[in-house]
């Protein structure tokens, strides 16, 4: 999905009943998917009159031909524009959900398929696996005048996801030479292997996207997917070399991948595959059970590290309301005051002493009483990880304060929430947003059972990060030293006062200077 392409062929655009026409599917990673069919025609003046006040219509499911005569079928097509003339309709269809190359289905539904294969941005780099040279005791790496190379030259391993569904993490050595020159690399894909075969959509929701996001999470930067293929068998599996196989490519839209990191050193991620392969298995486990129950905390968490969001004010909404949400859903938690039960019959007592005529409102009024309000969440949640939330927002005077009025303020912009004097606007609104983020990260680490230095290297991120404000003749952080934040905004516009253009300059590249991050350390990663 990350290679943008042109398919000529024939389409179907009127239906399979009808002729096909000439035309091109273009697809580009940033932008999506657009056709382009022509259809000619032999027609009189009156016959296009008539024709060009037809209300246009376009199928779901569009099928295709390309030039080698393989199966392509688009999905979730709309927004279809037409421009006429005498001998020819050109039509142009801007919005397509999703297309699958060999593949020839009626409906995104019905399709069906045992087998993805999944490749990554930064899963070979978060793999840690390189090539290098080897000194063999028994027999020297030069021997007679000629350099030797050792090499693993594939590799597999696999976990049971449940009873149903298996993972598998494969890598090949890929190998490139001419006469003068020969070079090595790794690459690696993430096999998901159904016992039953499953519809494209929860291939990519369920487990492809799922898997994307524990390799944010423990890369600690936004991952993209690459390429994302369908299989109707196990090319590992027994016999694969003596029949043929179906592989069904699919392409999607993904914003954001043209500028995707894909250099970055294991050394300097949150959590590499070598420090936790030891329990990856029950990683993967806890992080797929996680991944179901928290799914609306992971929503707004992801939107918000992907930079999906973008206004402080709107950061910080998803960020606190992923909180409440995780306080909900933990077990860790309880969201009520006390038993339901109890509340219940307190309730009904209550209710019981109202006059009529007020029992109703009173009973609406009191319906959610026994849920805990988001200032106890907050204590709760800050008490349970005390030592990460002490760090994080020592610098932020009243933090869980300000979080509650803030939040209570950018939802309902009441001017007795702004007048208190805790709304946290500007540049303490965007350190709240990163001491949020960094403990939601912290919390779905230790939900997957990892501590100690992958949690120490959060909080060593956030207290590097330089701060600034160009009110006072800085530029705006966040920055980290030496790297760029996951999920960073840029500098937040602001006045300068009396700062000149030119000191402004000379700060700015100051600060956003990067380091050599993506060579192997001499040193320990912080």
């Amino acid at each position: 999905m990350s290679k943008p392409r042109t398919i000529e062929g024939r389409w179907w655009l009127q239906g399979e009943g009808q002729p096909p026409h000439f035309g091109t599917l273009s697809f580009d990673p940033e932008k999506g998917l657009g056709l382009i069919v022509k259809v000619p025609h032999n027609r009189t003046p009156l016959q296009l009159l008539r024709r060009s006040v037809e209300k246009l219509k376009v199928p779901e499911v569009i099928y295709g031909k390309d030039a080698q005569d393989h199966d392509v079928t688009l999905f979730g097509c709309s927004d279809i524009k037409c421009s006429r003339s005498l001998g020819l309709d050109s039509y142009e269809i801007t919005d397509i959900g999703a297309a699958i190359l060999d593949c020839r289905v009626p409906a995104w539904e019905e399709a069906r398929f045992p087998f993805a294969q999944v490749r990554y941005t930064l899963l070979t780099r978060w793999l840690n696996r390189y090539v290098r040279w080897e000194n063999d005791k028994k027999d020297d790496t030069v021997k007679d005048g000629c350099m030797c190379l050792r090499f693993k030259e594939h590799e597999e391993m696999e976990f049971e996801l449940s009873s149903d569904v298996r993972l598998r993490i494969a890598g090949t050595c890929l190998r490139a030479s001419s006469r003068d020159e020969f070079s090595l690399s790794w690459e690696h894909s993430i096999w998901f292997l159904f016992k039953t075969p499953l519809p494209p959509k929860p291939i990519l929701e369920e487990y492809a996207f799922a898997f994307l996001r524990l390799l944010c999470l423990l890369s600690g930067e936004r991952v993209f997917i690459e390429e994302l293929r369908f299989w109707d068998a196990d090319p590992f599996g027994p016999g694969h070399h003596h029949k043929p196989l179906g592989s069904f490519e699919l392409l999607m839209r993904s914003e954001g991948i043209a500028e995707a990191e894909r250099d970055l050193h294991a050394a300097h991620m949150i959590a590499g595959f070598d420090e936790i392969a030891a329990d990856f298995s029950g990683i993967l486990k806890r992080w797929f059970e996680c991944h179901d129950k928290l799914r609306p905390v992971l929503d707004l968490f992801f939107s918000v590290v992907s930079n999906w969001v973008l206004t402080d004010e709107s950061r910080f909404l998803f960020l606190a309301q992923a909180l409440e949400v995780y306080h909900a859903r933990s077990t860790h938690f309880s969201s009520t005051e006390g038993p339901e039960s109890e509340h219940e019959r307190r309730m009904k007592a209550i209710l019981e002493t109202a006059p009529e005529k007020e029992r109703r409102w009173l009973e609406r009024k009191l319906a959610f009483s026994n849920q805990k309000d988001l200032s106890r969440r907050i204590d709760e949640f800050l008490k349970a990880h005390k030592d990460e939330a002490t760090r994080l927002t020592a610098k932020i005077d009243d933090f869980a304060t300000k979080v509650r009025v803030s939040r209570n303020y950018y939802t309902h912009y009441s001017e007795k929430h702004l007048e208190s004097g805790k709304v946290a606007t500007g540049l303490e609104l965007r350190r709240i947003v990163y001491a949020l983020s960094a403990l939601l990260e912290i919390c779905l680490l230790k939900e997957l059972g990892i501590r100690g230095k992958p949690v120490e290297r959060i909080l060593e991120r956030n207290a590097s990060i330089v701060w600034g404000d160009l009110e006072k003749g800085a530029p705006t952080g966040p920055k980290r030293e030496g790297e760029r934040p996951v999920g960073g905004g840029g500098p937040e516009t602001a006045k300068t006062g009396d700062v000149s253009g030119e000191a402004l300059d000379q700060l700015a590249a100051e600060i956003w200077d990067q380091d050599d991050r993506h060579a192997p350390p001499t040193h320990p990663a912080r």
